[in-house]
């Protein structure tokens, strides 16, 4: 223990030996496992509970996502600016916020969680002057507990994530992001096993539960963490943090460059993605599962992705390090729309839900490539947003993302009822969540990309300067992290990999007709024939065109010429989740044979499937174009 009590980590004023610091993050795992079992867990039993008492959709995003997106467009904002100027002796400048408004979170919890003895309460005393069924009043009183839940989280949620910046030493902080990582996963596991196949039969139980777990676990946090000690402002600096002053001046900084207002927009186009998640599980029930099977699904994947995160947060974070968080956070980004896109097939498909149960829980377990992404998210924002002013451009981006939460989760709920009642699509209706992910992440990859060519512009991987026009010069200089440049031993393995990957779609459907008479199964061969097959050739075809133009930039490049090529680790983790998901279709085509008795649904979902592979090659060719414009840009 000796040794490594000798090396020491510097922070915001503070120093750790790295026991002291494994124990510093200890508490925040603790907390931070706190949120994803009881406050993230939250919106969706009240949902469950409120669809249960026949809730309309538009009215249900109204509770548990619109008003949410209010307090976080007001509260968070004043929250964060706030907390920046706050200085408490004892307990710092954050975990006050925490700490005061922890009574009445568990209140909002017990609330909701007793609302049949409060709804015939009130149902007693109002009934003789308002006539309302129970079912509504049981409606009113969740409504309340959730309203008061939502508004006192802002208060954690806003400062929460600001202690990492103020406690976690730089060098530290992508792996310390695997580990919050794993923490969820793990937290989530429990959740998924043990509480939430039984969420509904012992509801008020739940929310006791949750108010005595976030007692408990925050109140640790709150006592036992000890946050830096930072210097009052300087006067001048209060006064310009006042009234309309700090309004202005707040509105002025954070909107004053492309690259913030790139990442504004692109946090606003996936906040409208993700409205659409509070119907994830309608989604999962309509393909004919049970709240059992679905937890069953999610734990399985939690301990999965568990596992893996702590693959990605020990060895994986080294890459990301190397490769550079913000390209991971970009481009790797970009090959993750892939998802959504494959999930559209859910609205043409219906397989039997044992089917289905399976390939969701093998599609999921492959996303944990996805894992880079979320561990190299918190570094990208460090790396982008001026250190000087972080809190305040959080809190910016928190106000961008509840403004358009708040807009498009009702128009989420209007898509919804459409579908539904004005399409008479019923319950498949909830199917078409995907189309809406496709469309707004697809808008979200776009800025994404240009914030990018902006950060390039900026000085980029070795000298990036933060745009700061309340500095005299201008900018704000920014610590840069050292990144390998592509490498094209590595593109090479990797462009023949790709090779085996189309022309193993290209003999699929002549090994799936093999095997179809190798059953005696009497359908689907000549749709594989005539459809499966021709298509995988046309994708085979636009690789080899896309594939020349790679190899001849590493050509040009070999020869001592500049010319651009893709990363090859944003290539290889790329390849590596499309490899995957193959193996996924190939045993979704054999037990839907094996439980059909007929190929053609088999063919037609694999014909589906096979044809989104024009997206995968369309982003190949995104990230070498992007690459290369900015090389041009340079020269």
């Amino acid at each position: 223990m000796g040794k490594y009590s000798k090396k020491l980590y510097n922070v915001s004023g503070l120093t750790y030996t790295l026991p002291r610091l494994l124990v510093t993050m200890g508490l925040i795992f603790l907390g931070y496992g706190c949120l994803c079992m009881c406050v993230s867990q939250t919106p969706t039993l009240v949902t469950l509970k409120l669809k249960e008492l026949g809730i309309s959709s538009t009215l249900l995003i109204f509770i548990t996502t619109t008003i949410g997106q209010f307090f976080n467009m007001t509260v968070c904002p004043w929250v964060s600016f706030k907390s920046d100027r706050y200085r408490s002796e004892r307990w710092g400048r954050r975990v006050p916020f925490i700490l005061y408004t922890l009574p009445f979170m568990c209140l909002s919890w017990l609330i909701i969680g007793f609302f049949d003895e409060e709804s015939w309460l009130l149902n007693k005393i109002i009934s003789p002057m308002i006539k309302l069924s129970p079912e509504t009043w049981a409606i009113i009183v969740i409504s309340v507990g959730i309203i008061i839940f939502k508004f006192f989280y802002m208060f954690v949620g806003s400062v929460f994530y600001y202690i990492y910046n103020d406690v976690i030493p730089p060098q530290m902080m992508t792996r310390f992001t695997g580990g919050i990582t794993i923490v969820g996963s793990l937290f989530a596991s429990v959740y998924n096993f043990f509480i939430f196949p039984h969420s509904m039969d012992h509801f008020k139980w739940v929310m006791i539960g949750f108010a005595v777990i976030y007692t408990v676990l925050m109140g640790a946090v709150c006592f036992f963490l000890k946050e830096p000690r930072f210097p009052d402002p300087e006067p001048e600096q209060k006064k310009k943090g006042k009234g309309l002053a700090g309004l202005f001046a707040f509105g002025k900084e954070c909107f004053s460059h492309r690259i913030y207002i790139y990442e504004f927009i692109q946090t606003a186009l996936v906040m409208a993605a993700v409205s659409s998640s509070i119907f994830v599980v309608f989604h999962q029930q309509s393909m004919g599962l049970t709240l059992g099977d679905i937890g069953n699904m999610n734990g399985i994947f939690n301990i999965c992705r568990t596992i893996m995160a702590f693959a990605a947060a020990s060895v994986g974070a080294i890459f990301i390090d190397r490769w550079h968080p913000v390209r991971i956070s970009v481009f790797l980004g970009a090959f993750v729309f892939l998802v959504p896109c494959y999930d559209t097939r859910w609205f043409f498909f219906d397989p039997p839900a044992e089917i289905f149960w399976w390939v969701n829980l093998f599609s999921m377990i492959f996303v944990i490539v996805t894992l880079f992404t979320d561990i190299a998210g918190m570094p990208t924002l460090q790396m982008i947003l001026p250190k000087s002013r972080f809190g305040q451009f959080c809190s910016a981006k928190s106000l961008v993302a509840s403004l358009t939460g708040m807009v498009f989760g009702l128009l989420m709920g209007v898509y919804m009822d459409t579908l539904k009642i004005g399409f008479s699509f019923g319950d498949r209706a909830f199917r078409g969540i995907f189309f809406w992910q496709v469309f707004f992440h697809g808008g979200a990859l776009v800025f994404s990309m240009m914030k990018f060519y902006q950060y390039r512009k900026l000085g980029g991987f070795s000298a990036y300067k933060a745009p700061a026009i309340w500095q005299t010069s201008g900018q704000e200089i920014m610590e840069v992290s050292k990144t390998a440049p592509p490498s094209i031993k590595w593109v090479k393995f990797i462009l023949r990999s790709i090779d085996i990957l189309f022309v193993i779609s290209v003999i699929s459907p002549i090994a799936m007709i093999c095997l179809l008479n190798v059953w005696n199964i009497g359908k689907g061969q000549i749709f594989y024939l005539s459809a499966n097959l021709p298509v995988s050739v046309v994708i085979l075809v636009f690789w080899l065109i896309l594939r020349k133009k790679i190899t001849g930039n590493i050509q040009i490049i070999m020869d001592g010429g500049r010319a651009s090529i893709p990363h090859h680790g944003i290539l290889l983790l790329a390849v590596i989740m499309r490899f995957l998901f193959q193996g996924v279709f190939v045993m979704e085509a054999v037990m839907l044979m094996q439980k059909s008795c007929s190929g053609n649904i088999a063919a037609k979902l694999n014909l589906y499937e096979s044809s989104l592979d024009i997206v995968f090659l369309a982003l190949i060719w995104l990230c070498t174009a992007l690459e290369e414009k900015i090389d041009k840009a340079e020269q």
